[in-house]
């Protein structure tokens, strides 16, 4: 074996196939639900775009403040709801 840095050994390493085709069903369920979990902490970022590109469209010169605050308050209310989904799906 080098000692250069690199593992140059062929039977230590084993294709990432086989590692799930030998895990046990406990095993299983908890790589999909860590896959599933990160997915949805990946998809926050995305989604805080998608809910806050509409308040700033709406500051203009004929827009009332009132319809302001409106949009932003209801935008501080889903991106609560957002905050503790990314917080939960990241603890889990």
């Amino acid at each position: 074996m080098a000692h250069d840095g690199k593992n140059t050994d062929k039977s230590a390493q084993v294709p990432f196939s086989k590692l799930i085709s030998l895990a046990t069903p406990k095993e299983k369920c908890q790589l999909f639900v860590g896959w599933l979990f990160a997915a949805l902490t990946g998809a926050t970022l995305p989604l805080f775009f998608f809910f806050i590109g509409p308040v700033f469209d709406s500051f203009g010169p004929n827009t009332k403040p009132e319809e302001i605050r409106d949009k932003v308050r209801i935008l501080a209310i889903i991106m609560g709801g957002i905050a503790v989904v990314t917080i939960t799906a990241s603890v889990i």
